[in-house]
């Protein structure tokens, strides 16, 4: 078919076979061929959406003044069907013709070959508008009119209304935001609203006597100038196009009628313009969105299928027939697939039924992924990852990801993983959402408990006085930042009990996003074993120290008790040559007890340095204490309470007695002083305890003393106590918190004790008191 768009309006050529003709771009069939319901031959039907579903009535009348096709609103106009308006003449199209305005245009048509109209008037008052326009043969022959009629009857009411109210039209016209528009024969404007104004930027009295040459452009006056010359030859015109206004490109929805007087004479045109352009600009948007889209999805390698409401099947994108060797007609319907794919009845109820429950608990728009193993055409075994979303229109858009080699790789990852000697753990958002077999027997948490972890609930792995750092740690590596590539912290398990791990942490991209990936070690072990020898060297340090420093004390004490036996035993001769009224007596008296003082400090430091005489006896140490009750309440004053908790049936144990004796009393004197003046109280306590080597590790003096049974004395106060700096340096020679001059009391205590093969331990805090518990072996230990 050609179509010759002239002022007298489209002439429509019939095909040389005379079968049917292509009108505006749809198909018309011949009677017989629409009667049998057959398909066209290039798939265009005439009950398509442009001409079968039009508003407007169509018909095509054949030369014998027949009806050979009818769209579906001419079928509704007439109350029959296709069939029966098929070969009746063509005017049963108006069952419900009241009159007709003028004569009928088809016969005319017929007459003329060109394109005539007429106005139909319905019983119910209903006004249309009749257009026939002929359909010509290839030797110019008329084969045919095409019968086109349209409702005018708004317009003509418009019409009306605008005659009979004048005030009403004026309103309308004044206050419209669609640009409207009167026009003489000569294509002069003589009346224009606001809002043609306002789109022209011309005040209504620049406008008018003028036409669109002066305003536009020569191209799109010609055009405007074509169609209103169509206007004033009787038609209505109804058009969208683009127009260059005040330098812009701007789109109109135009609509055109012709005005005719009271004798039915054209004498102009009115039009009503509507400002499309960001309806025809989002309408161009979505459709160049619509052609990437289609060229992503034809292009994507992922499988793309579309399935109706129904279950079948409307499109296949070509992945997805390369994924499974399928086609459109090898799978038309669901049913259809989920056999071919899984052809085992129990696995294909099992997926359907997981298929079934997401479509019905999930959203629209909402995406629903699933995994399983599907048995493609050429009978492979592929593992497909799905993702299916139900849109508005009720169709399911399923995508298909072909993971096998991915699920091989991952297998094969995961068997290395969970073999793995180093826990293995991937964090994302302060969550674990990978851990390894490793790192679950480390934590103490079995791996689903890991991930079911909340990030408040993972903070509780870590150490309490580590959590702020490696929080911070994480947050500065998953942001880029440089730091050292590995670090150690503690951790506490499950059961409570901390250990210590060697992480290496790496920034990683994990399902998309950014994550830390760590290798942790387990070093709890080997932590232990150095701080077992740190606090060893510690130890040993100390020993040497306090060896060296009885060395010292032994020494100078030694020397200096010489000096004393002869300074004592001349001042002794001198006294008793002197009379005794002389009053050098009473210096020498002075010189004597000075010296007696330095005795007795030499004394104490010999005893520190171990040095000292022991005359060695067997005792019972609870009853050695009641003996010693007198000795001991004479060192407490009233405002301190003293307790005796003395353990019964303790073995015996061989100790130099004086040299025990002076040990309690300068322990009692201590705690006392710890006191002060305040109120408190003093405990004494006996007792027998088995020390291992981690016990006897903590006890000053310690000198790896073996294993086993151990008397103890314990001393306790309620005194200000002690930090941790003044429990390291308690027992040196001449430390002291009090008062310069004194601070040899503990350590002598620490001499006699390491004298008898003892040890001491000491708890204190400041501001809860200290406790000094002196172990003594028994007397059936071997300490040699």
């Amino acid at each position: 078919m050609t179509m010759n768009a002239e002022k007298t309006g489209p002439r429509l050529q019939w095909e040389s076979d005379g079968t049917y003709a292509r009108i505006f771009g749809g198909a018309l069939r011949s009677s017989s061929e629409q009667g049998r319901g057959n398909p066209s031959p290039d798939g265009l039907s005439p009950r398509g959406p442009f001409l079968a579903g039009a508003t407007t009535r169509i018909a095509l009348i054949n030369g014998n003044r027949e009806i050979a096709w009818v769209n579906d609103a001419a079928c509704k106009s007439a109350g029959s069907p296709p069939v029966s308006l098929i070969g009746q003449k063509y005017d049963s199209l108006w069952p419900d013709l009241t009159r007709q305005c003028n004569a009928c245009p088809v016969p005319r048509a017929f007459e003329t070959k060109r394109s005539e109209h007429g106005l139909l008037v319905m019983s119910d008052g209903q006004v249309w508008e009749e257009r026939a326009e002929p359909v010509l043969c290839g030797d110019g022959g008329i084969a045919g009119v095409v019968c086109i009629a349209s409702n005018i009857t708004e317009i003509l009411r418009d019409q009306m209304a605008l005659q009979e109210s004048e005030e009403r039209f004026r309103a309308v016209f004044e206050t419209a935001r669609d640009a409207i528009f009167i026009k003489n024969r000569q294509l002069c404007y003589v009346q224009v609203n606001p809002a043609m104004e306002r789109l022209f930027g011309l005040p209504a009295g620049e406008m008018l006597g003028r036409a669109d040459e002066d305003f536009l452009d020569a191209e799109a006056a010609r055009h405007i100038r074509e169609v209103d010359a169509s206007v004033l030859d009787g038609k209505v015109i109804e058009e969208e196009g683009t127009t260059i206004v005040k330098g812009a490109a701007m789109t109109f929805h135009v609509i055109k009628v012709p005005m005719r007087d009271s004798a039915g004479e054209i004498v102009g045109l009115c039009g009503i313009a509507r400002d499309v352009t960001e309806r025809k600009q989002a309408a161009d948007e979505l459709e160049r969105e619509q052609e990437k889209l289609r060229v992503m999805i034809e292009e994507s390698p992922l499988g793309v299928c579309v399935v109706d409401s129904g279950g079948k099947w409307k499109y296949l994108n070509p992945k997805f027939v390369e994924m499974y060797g399928y086609t459109l007609r090898d799978v038309p319907t669901g049913r259809a697939w989920f056999r071919r794919v899984f052809p085992k009845e129990a696995t294909r109820k099992r997926v359907i039924k997981a298929w079934i429950s997401d479509l019905e608990s999930s959203k629209r728009g909402q995406m629903c992924p699933r995994t399983f193993e599907v048995i493609c055409r050429d009978g492979t075994a592929k593992v497909i990852h799905f993702k299916t979303v139900t849109v508005s229109t009720g169709d399911q858009f399923v995508l298909h990801e072909d993971i096998t080699e991915r699920r091989r790789a991952e297998e094969a990852y995961r068997a290395l993983v969970d073999h793995s000697l180093q826990g293995l753990v991937i964090v994302q958002d302060e969550c674990v959402v990978f851990a390894n077999r490793a790192f679950a027997e480390i934590s103490g948490y079995a791996i689903e408990e890991l991930q079911a972890m909340s990030s408040q609930e993972l903070v509780t792995i870590i150490h309490p006085d580590d959590r702020e750092t490696l929080l911070v740690r994480y947050r500065e590596r998953l942001a880029g930042h440089a730091l050292p590539e590995h670090v150690e912290y503690r951790g506490v398990r499950k059961d409570g009990s901390v250990f210590w791990v060697e992480v290496y942490p790496s920034p990683i991209q994990y399902r998309g996003r950014p994550a830390i990936q760590a290798a942790l070690v387990d070093i709890t072990k080997r932590k232990r074993a150095e701080g077992e020898r740190r606090q060893f060297e510690a130890q040993m340090r100390h020993a040497h120290k306090l060896e060296s420093l009885g060395v010292l004390a032994g020494g100078i004490a030694h020397d200096f008790n010489n000096l004393l036996v002869g300074i004592l035993g001349n001042v002794s001769l001198v006294m008793n040559e002197l009379p005794k009224g002389s009053p050098a007596r009473e210096s020498l008296h002075v010189i004597e007890e000075s010296a007696q003082r330095a005795a007795e400090l030499t004394g104490q430091m010999l005893a520190y340095s171990g040095r000292g005489r022991f005359v060695v006896d067997t005792v019972v140490l609870s009853e050695f204490i009641k003996d010693m009750d007198q000795l001991i309440q004479g060192v407490v004053p009233g405002h301190i309470s003293l307790a005796y908790e003395l353990a019964d049936d303790l073995p015996e144990i061989e100790v130099d007695a004086g040299q025990i004796r002076q040990a309690v009393l300068n322990l009692v004197t201590n705690a006392v002083e710890a006191i002060d003046q305040q109120e408190g109280s003093i405990h004494l306590r006996t007792g027998l305890l088995s020390a291992d080597e981690g016990y006897l590790s903590e006890c000053c003096g310690y000198r790896r003393l073996p294993e086993g049974a151990y008397v103890y004395l314990e001393v306790a106060d309620t005194g200000c106590g002690m930090d941790d700096d003044t429990v390291a340096k308690v027992f040196d020679p001449f430390f002291t918190t009090k008062f310069t001059g004194r601070g040899l009391g503990l350590a002598a205590v620490l001499g006699i004790v390491r004298g008898h093969y003892g040890a001491i331990r000491v708890t204190s805090r400041p501001g809860s008191g200290a406790t000094f518990r002196v172990l003594l072996p028994c007397k059936s230990l071997d300490t040699k």
